[in-house]
């Protein structure tokens, strides 16, 4: 059956927020894997959504909705329903993180072995209160910005805001796909942010210290026992005194906290915990909040650059790859996406290689087709 281009631009535009759910995302793939005319309009949607800026991607975002309802009076299918659903939680993402305009593949010129993402086109942004950008991969030193003074070396950010302004005022900082970044806020609290990850926060606090994170960031709180720490995460929130915890909510509707010292208390809907060090709390939207212990080994080798697995499936391992290597994943076969394996990924190395020595090691077998990998 002939796709429809109108799925293929939601669905896109979900990869582009980071919120796309894994049945759409597994629907995508499939679609993509079996049909070479909608991966061709799929690398053109990338490229369309590269060369906007976010009031622009908004602006389309709009339209589609507006193309989606036309369509939704002329064909009744089994994924209308879950589509209109996945874009009103969209209009929320991409409002949430309206600087997030990095793409999650390659664009057609990009040769297949090349994994890496360019800086030029994907650097490490700052936006302003006022809404102008600073790309932080080539800014360096100190820099004047209205309401602070800004230190960027080294992979770092501090800045200094200036006395009596700009309290409740919040910049964004957008880290995209293959880097990560440390952020120290006003209070002296640290942000590392792993690769597709944003963090909202103010120059200066008021009353209180709220900061919103989408993504994957390790966060080490600066005590101040007037002043409690809130860390928003899209429909949750938690809430710390001095502590060092792990946020992570790059699958929509699922928030995980890893929490390494100290206490916070997670609040989703009516439910609220207490976490303990060494536990990590996990809430799916409409669920009861779990927990369980975690190993900091694995959980937090992101912070070097490396990605530990344990007997996990290859389907959970290729989660991974768009967000560190910038790079398309299909599976060929669904057999091959539920073996598990063992083992670490380095965001610094050649993907290709890498992915030869687990072929040479075990029975995974791959290749790439016009810049898109495929395992078999």
């Amino acid at each position: 059956m002939k796709f429809n281009p109108v799925i293929i631009d939601q669905l896109t535009s979900q990869q582009v927020a980071g919120i796309i759910s894994r049945e759409d995302e597994d629907y995508l793939n499939e679609l993509l894997s079996r049909d070479s005319e909608a991966l061709e309009y799929w690398k053109s949607m990338r490229l369309y959504y590269e060369s906007m800026n976010a009031p622009d991607v908004q602006q389309a975002f709009d339209e589609h909705v507006a193309l989606m309802n036309t369509w939704d009076r002329i064909e009744k299918s089994r994924r209308s329903h879950n589509i209109r659903r996945i874009l009103s939680i969209a209009a929320i993402g991409l409002l949430a993180v309206s600087t997030l305009t990095y793409i999650l593949v390659p664009s057609a010129r990009t040769k297949p072995e090349t994994a890496a993402v360019s800086t030029a086109a994907n650097g490490i942004r700052l936006t302003l209160p006022g809404g102008s950008t600073i790309d932080l991969s080539t800014e360096q030193g100190q820099v004047a910005v209205a309401g602070a003074t800004l230190q960027h070396n080294n992979k770092v950010l501090r800045y200094t805001p200036d006395e009596g302004k700009n309290a409740g005022a919040f910049a964004t900082l957008t880290v995209p796909i293959g880097k990560d970044y440390k952020l120290q806020l006003a209070d002296g609290s640290e942000i590392w942010l792993n690769s597709a990850t944003s963090v909202q926060f103010p120059f200066a606090f008021g009353d209180s210290r709220e900061i919103t994170i989408n993504g994957e960031a390790y966060v080490k709180v600066a005590a101040n026992a007037d002043k409690p720490f809130l860390v928003h995460l899209g429909n949750t929130s938690i809430q710390v005194l001095g502590t060092e915890f792990n946020v992570n909510t790059y699958d929509s509707g699922l928030v995980k906290i890893a929490l390494v010292a100290g206490s916070v208390k997670l609040q989703a809907a009516e439910q609220s915990r207490v976490i303990k060090p060494g536990y990590e709390a996990v809430y799916t939207d409409g669920a009861t909040i779990k927990t369980h212990p975690f190993d900091e080994d694995y959980l937090l080798s992101w912070r070097k650059g490396i990605f530990k697995f344990q007997d996990i499936s290859l389907d959970e391992i290729c989660r991974v790859l768009p967000r560190w290597f910038g790079i398309a994943v299909v599976m060929d076969s669904r057999q091959t996406a539920g073996k598990r394996f063992s083992g670490e990924l380095d965001r610094n190395k050649s993907l290709e290689k890498q992915l030869e020595l687990f072929k040479n090691a075990t029975d995974l077998d791959y290749y790439f087709k016009d810049g898109v990998l495929h395992f078999r």
